[in-house]
């Protein structure tokens, strides 16, 4: 959890937040209009970032909080949960590392040491002790 206030981009702790707007706007590289979030930082310059991220759509007028960097404002993000505090690659590599130590610990419970074994051998072949019933007197 200490990971998460520290690893966002923009930082959280030296960050503004902001009202953004979305709004259609011609993307540089592909030509055709698509939805990005219009606001306007501190030095009252109007700023545009392009909000996509995996399962998120935004519609036009869509109003967003925005969190950027103030003395590098293209440095923007949309501050909701699922797109900057958790992102999807987090969660494919959380997903992994479980599965991979699933699979480290069948791997070693499946395949006991020759002395473990026998230990566990002499357990199960230890006399057993009868023991006496509780009767209620302590004493």
């Amino acid at each position: 959890m200490v990971y998460l206030p520290f690893s966002r981009i923009p930082d959280v702790f030296d960050s503004v937040k902001a009202d953004g707007v979305v709004v259609n706007h011609l993307d540089s590289i592909s030509g055709k209009n698509k939805p990005f979030v219009q606001y306007t930082s501190n030095d009252k310059k109007v700023h545009f970032f392009d909000p996509s991220y995996l399962f998120l759509q935004y519609k036009e007028g869509e109003k967003v909080a925005v969190i950027y960097e103030e003395s590098h404002p293209d440095k923007a993000a949309v501050d909701r949960i699922w797109g900057y505090w958790v992102s999807w690659k987090e969660i494919l590599s959380c997903v992994v590392i479980y599965f991979l130590l699933f699979q480290l610990s069948l791997a070693m419970t499946k395949n006991p040491a020759p002395e473990s074994e026998k230990e566990q051998e002499e357990y199960n072949n230890r006399p057993y002790k009868k023991r006496t019933k509780y009767n209620g007197n302590t004493f």
